[in-house]
Order: structure tokens, then sequence, then C-alpha cells
């Protein structure tokens, strides 16, 4: 219980400090009455969430990344193959022919 007093005793202090109350002046602290019942939808919260936050365009970014990396996994698990194919000729001719039977 001290330290739950302390701790009032300086948040009191600092809300005199900060309305400039002198220490005559008695402060009363008052609970709030009973909760009001709101239901806030999903879909409004993100959206409010989303214009309020700078960090939301960064998360849509990782967000793209990340199903862009999916795709990526998803493809390269298939069979990629290569075929590379060289031609040449050590001797020299006017003629195919004269080339390969000299």
């Amino acid at each position: 219980m001290g330290i739950a007093r302390r701790d009032e005793e300086i948040a009191l202090l600092k809300l005199r400090t900060y309305t400039g109350l002198s220490d005559t002046d008695r402060i009363v602290l008052v609970l709030p009455g009973a909760t009001i019942g709101m239901t806030v939808s999903a879909d409004s919260v993100i959206r409010q969430a989303y214009a309020n936050r700078s960090d939301a365009i960064g998360f849509l970014r990782r967000i793209a990344e990340a199903q862009r990396d999916v795709a990526k996994a998803r493809s390269d698990s298939r069979l990629n193959a290569t075929l590379t194919a060289q031609v040449g000729y050590s001797n020299t001719a006017t003629t195919v022919r004269r080339c390969i039977n000299p």
C-alpha cells in the first residue's frame, strides 16, 4: 500500500505542477462511472488504423511482398530445366560438306 500511496503523491505533484495549482488546493480523484457499452466493427477499426498510422503503408507493402514470395515459392517447386546446345566446327571451308569431309 505504501508504494501505491507514493505513486499517488508523485502523480498529484506532477498534476499540480502541470495545472499550476498550489499545494493548498485539494485534489480529489473521482473514478469514472460505469463504462459505455459500445460495439465497433473490425472493418471500421482497421480503416481508422490505416488512416491514422504512418506504418500502415509499410504493413500493406509487407503483405504484398509476402504474397509475392509465396507465389514464387509455389512456382519454383515445379520442375525447372534449361537446355543449352552449342555447335561448332574447327575446320574451315567454303561449304559445310567440305568442312565435315575434308
